[in-house]
Parts: C-alpha cells; sequence; structure tokens
C-alpha cells in the first residue's frame, strides 16, 4: 500500500467477477446438466467473455455461449471513519444459441441460473478483493431474436456486490507531488558484505 492508501477503482471490480466467473463457470454449467437430466457437456462452456460498459457493443461476432460483465454501471459509495465500502450494482449477460426459439430461451435462463449461483455460493471471485457482501436480485431472459438460422437468446441476472477498502479518506501525501508518486519507503543506498574466502 502507498501513502495514497487503498484503491479498488470500478474496473477493478469488474475484472475481480470476471475472475470468478471464469473460474467456477463450469462447475455450475455441469450442475446444471446433472439438475436437467443432460448429457455430460450438453451445455456448452462459456466461449468469449469480456467486461463491457457500452450496450451497442455487446458481443460483437465473439464465439457463444458468451458472457458480458456490466457491474460497475451503478455505484454507492460509502466513506466510514477509516476507509470506504463500494456497492456496484449491474448486470451480467449470457447470449446463447438454439435452433428453436424455445429451446433457446430455455437456455438462456439455465445459463443465467448457473452464474446467479455461482456468485451467490462463491461472493469471494477471485481473492483479490475484500468482499464485504453479494446479493444476487434478478434473472430473466429479456430477449429472443432469429439471426441467419438460428434463435439468439440473452440470460440476464442483476447483481451487486459491497467491496470494502475502495479508498482511504485519511490517507494521501502531505503536499502535491509533481513526478510519480513513490510506491513507498525506498532504500538510497544498499550495502553488502560478503565473507568467505575469495
Amino acid at each position: 500500500m502507498s501513502e495514497f492508501g487503498e484503491i479498488v477503482t470500478p474496473p477493478d471490480v469488474e475484472r475481480s467477477v470476471l475472475a470468478g466467473l471464469k473460474e467456477w463457470s463450469s462447475t455450475y454449467l455441469r450442475l446444471m446438466e446433472r439438475h436437467t437430466g443432460r448429457n455430460l457437456n450438453a451445455l456448452p462452456d462459456i466461449a468469449s467473455w469480456r467486461a463491457a460498459d457500452t450496450m451497442a457493443e455487446r458481443f460483437p461476432e465473439q464465439q457463444i455461449p458468451a458472457c458480458q460483465v456490466m457491474i460497475a454501471t451503478d455505484a454507492v459509495l460509502d466513506t466510514q471513519a477509516q476507509g470506504m465500502m463500494g456497492t456496484f450494482a449491474g448486470d451480467i449477460d449470457v447470449l446463447v444459441q438454439s435452433t428453436e426459439p424455445e429451446r433457446a430461451r430455455e437456455l438462456a435462463l439455465l445459463y443465467a441460473y448457473a452464474h446467479g449461483l455461482l456468485l451467490l455460493q462463491q461472493p469471494q471471485l477471485d481473492k483479490t478483493l475484500n468482499i464485504a457482501g453479494m446479493v444476487w436480485e434478478r434473472i430473466g431472459a429479456p430477449a429472443v431474436g432469429k439471426a441467419e438460422g438460428r434463435w439468439l437468446a440473452l440470460g440476464t441476472i442483476h447483481v451487486v456486490v459491497a467491496v470494502q477498502g475502495i479508498a482511504s479518506p485519511l490517507a494521501g501525501p502531505a503536499e502535491p507531488i509533481e513526478t510519480e508518486p513513490p510506491a513507498g519507503p525506498q532504500a538510497e543506498h544498499t550495502r553488502v558484505i560478503l565473507e568467505g574466502e575469495p
């Protein structure tokens, strides 16, 4: 930690959520296969992952199933005596495909449920952040459409992630720094004494 104290940016939160999803996704898709009586690997693993913040560029020519994380869309910051907590709310979308619209919608809901359950049961994500809580609020399949002979469906979950240590209100340099801020205390000289035969 530097003299600026703790720093966790919204992209840091999205990266941690994405890393946690990547690590656990296959485990929870296998669970959905067992729960629904499907064969092993009947639900393909997520083929492409992204953290994005623009609705216009959702899943551009990516492999499907595809997952997009937009958790930093809405954040509430709570300053406390020694630190700051951030509560980040947003959506995780999974795009799936099938030859039939009903099956595409069912797949979208199964993929969304699998990843909602994942976050509910594995809230520490990739263990890089101090997660104070994880809430899975909503699930749905808001969009089904046809493209080039296949049906696409979007499964969505809405989650809220509370992260401690977003910033340190009592930290910061004593005066402005015009060059690159130091990472922390640094030694100016090092003396090495070697003992033994030359």
